[in-house]
């Protein structure tokens, strides 16, 4: 008698929060879903990406425009984002481009980050965000905080679910 096959899950479980892979797709390609009104029921307010020119963080909102370059900045139900055409561009010619986001819920005050994880983004060596330590690739987190240490982005997460 053969031993029943254990059925592959379609969805990631995430604390009290599901990910499908359609859903994490389209979280990290909006203008790909049918209607922006999927987008709000998600209640992803904004993108957040690191701008070499200001050396800040740049928050984008749902119409893509730059609300505000902010040292510090907390999301909660975040998903890290890279752009693979645009990092391809990236790797042929040499020139950084903004291709890389954390979406996710605006928090307004950032907590501390004893006990969080260092994640990190290099285009040139992974493709995705990973951890500073052990370099797992990263797809969402419960919470995210980025912030400006001597110039330099630190973003730090918790209850992080691996690729």
């Amino acid at each position: 008698m053969k031993p029943k096959a254990r059925k592959t899950r379609t969805k990631a479980e995430f604390g009290d929060f599901q990910t499908p892979p359609a859903l994490a797709e389209a979280v990290c390609r909006p203008n790909k879903l049918a209607s922006s009104s999927e987008l709000t029921k998600l209640s992803f307010r904004v993108a957040v990406h690191w701008n070499f020119h200001k050396n800040l963080f740049s928050v984008v909102g749902a119409e893509g425009r730059v609300l505000e370059h902010v040292e510090e900045f907390q999301l909660r139900k975040a998903y890290f984002c890279v752009g693979k055409k645009v990092r391809e561009r990236v790797l042929r010619e040499q020139i950084k481009n903004v291709h890389a986001r954390i979406r996710g819920e605006l928090l307004e005050h950032p907590e501390s980050t004893k006990g969080w994880r260092l994640v990190k983004y290099n285009p040139y060596a992974q493709g995705a965000f990973v951890t500073l330590s052990g370099e797992r690739p990263v797809l969402r987190a419960e919470a995210v905080i980025g912030r400006v240490v001597e110039g330099h982005a630190k973003v730090y997460a918790k209850g992080i679910l691996y690729l």
